[in-house]
């Protein structure tokens, strides 16, 4: 599993249907289809590609510029999303969280199957569920639900 090297452009239908919405200032470019977290910078309503750092609020809907005011879809929004890896694939129903991934604003399926070992693994950064399957290097709708969940050890 290697991570994808380049956001893709999102250009269709991508709001499936609009639930919380609200405005803030992009911190850096967005495309979109990217969720969004809160900009480290300390400015009320900033928003930045999520990286997996700062919990996750949402998607924005369409490219920005860094400066411009952005509409995030959040909590009931079912929206676009792109897949952090070119070898991964989701499930309708699964739930996808931020990624790591360098190129910002991507999402990977969340493990929430018991693993072995002596402690659970903390996903503290769940964007929502998958609507529909996703492929490799794909997009898919999410349906916007926000949280964390505790995947379980199996010892």
């Amino acid at each position: 599993m290697t991570d994808i090297s380049a956001f893709p452009t999102i250009t269709s239908d991508i709001v499936k249907h609009i639930g919380v919405t609200f405005t803030a200032t992009a911190a850096s470019a967005l495309k979109a289809g990217m969720a969004v977290e809160f900009a480290a910078s300390g400015e009320d309503f900033k928003v930045t590609a999520a990286v997996n750092g700062g919990p996750v609020i949402g998607v924005v809907g369409a490219p920005h510029a860094s400066g411009d005011v952005v509409t995030v879809y959040s909590l009931g929004s079912i929206i676009k999303v792109a897949n952090a890896d070119d070898a991964a694939t989701g499930d309708a129903g699964d739930y996808v969280e931020t990624n790591d991934n360098a190129v910002g604003g991507t999402v990977s399926v969340a493990a929430v199957a018991a693993t072995g070992g002596a402690t659970a693994t903390f996903h503290g950064n769940i964007l929502g569920k998958l609507m529909g399957d996703m492929a490799a290097s794909g997009t898919a709708y999410c349906l916007i639900t926000l949280g964390a969940l505790t995947q379980a050890n199996s010892s």
